[in-house]
C-alpha cells in the first residue's frame, strides 16, 4: 500500500513541477514580483511540500521538497524573488529528474515483483 500511495504522491509532485515549468518557461525576476504570477507558483510549491511530506520513502529530492510547506515557503525563500527565480531556473529541473527516476524505479520494481510472482 505504501508503494502505491508513494507513486500517487510522486506523480502529483511531478505534475506540480511541470505546472511551474509550463507557467514560467521564460520568467524573469521582475515578473515574479507580480501577484498574479507569483500566486500560482506559491500554490504549486505549497502542494509540492504537502505531497512530499506524504511520501513514505526518503530521498534527498524529497527532503528539499518537504521544506516547501506553505508557511515556510512564503516566509522563507518565497520572500526573496531572486532566490525563488534561481531555484526555478537552476534547481527545479534537477528535482524533476530525481522525481522521474524515483517513479521509474518504483514502477520497475513493481513490474519485477509481479513477474516473479507470475513465474513462481
Amino acid at each position: 500500500m505504501k508503494r502505491r500511495t508513494d507513486q500517487i504522491h510522486l506523480k502529483n509532485i511531478l505534475t506540480c513541477i511541470e505546472d511551474i515549468e509550463d507557467y514560467c518557461p521564460d520568467i524573469t525576476p521582475q515578473e515574479l514580483k507580480e501577484e498574479d504570477v507569483i500566486m500560482p507558483i506559491y500554490r504549486n510549491f505549497a502542494i509540492l511540500g504537502i505531497e512530499a511530506n506524504l511520501v513514505y520513502a526518503s530521498h534527498t529530492a524529497l527532503t528539499t521538497l518537504k521544506s516547501f510547506k506553505k508557511a515556510d515557503f512564503i516566509e522563507g525563500i518565497g520572500l526573496d524573488v531572486y532566490a525563488l527565480y534561481n531555484f526555478i531556473v537552476n534547481d527545479l529541473g534537477h528535482l524533476k529528474a530525481e522525481v522521474v527516476d524515483l517513479i521509474s524505479a518504483r514502477e520497475k520494481s513493481k513490474l519485477t515483483s509481479e513477474l516473479s510472482r507470475m513465474s513462481a
